[in-house]
């Protein structure tokens, strides 16, 4: 008799399938633009004095015009840096000029030795997935960055997906972290 595979080996199965099917994904500058500014109207965004936001590359939701405005209209802003023994924390930046190293992911960041930012200030915060399941949980890139850190932080937390990448169910175990909202190109989701 064969056992079911775990929630760990699901989500390893399911990782190359979101990754296809996010890099599949048309018009993703135009899509990402709509998530962008729809974010930036809500009042959750407006009325956040503390932002803490990935920096989306590759085929990732861009996040820069969020990043700038932010920074335009006077929020802490602060963007991850990875440590050692899996840690994340996010750094202040006064402007993307400060995201002057590449991570060993290929993700702009700040130099070690900025001011850190407790994630208790947080008011609202960026993740990333290969994908977000409908009741907020998510598909990340497999080494738990996300949910550690989640655990430690206040605010709002609020995934950035297009719908191509948004699912009824996804697997998950104790130490996931859903969302509280998903904002894709065409819908906000309030979980």
């Amino acid at each position: 008799m064969t056992q079911a595979p775990t929630p760990k080996e699901q989500k390893r199965l399911l990782r190359p399938v979101c990754k296809q099917i996010r890099a599949a994904v048309p018009d993703k500058p135009q899509k990402a633009a709509k998530i962008c500014e729809t974010l930036c109207n809500l009042p959750a965004f407006q009325n956040a004095g503390v932002l803490l936001s990935y920096y989306g590359v590759g085929d990732e939701v861009a996040t820069k015009a969020i990043l700038e405005l932010a920074l335009k209209t006077g929020k802490r802003v602060g963007v991850p840096r990875c440590y050692e023994e899996s840690r994340m924390e996010f750094l202040e930046i006064q402007s993307l000029a400060d995201l002057s190293e590449i991570s060993d992911y290929g993700i702009p960041e700040a130099p070690d030795g900025t001011a850190v930012i407790d994630p208790k200030d947080a008011d609202l915060v960026l993740v990333p997935a290969l994908a977000f399941s409908v009741d907020g949980c998510r598909i990340g890139y497999g080494k738990g960055y996300y949910d550690r850190y989640l655990k430690r932080c206040g605010g709002i937390n609020i995934g950035l997906c297009f719908d191509a990448c948004l699912r009824d169910r996804l697997p998950t175990n104790d130490n996931d972290r859903p969302v509280q909202m998903i904002i894709t190109e065409t819908q906000i989701m309030q979980l």
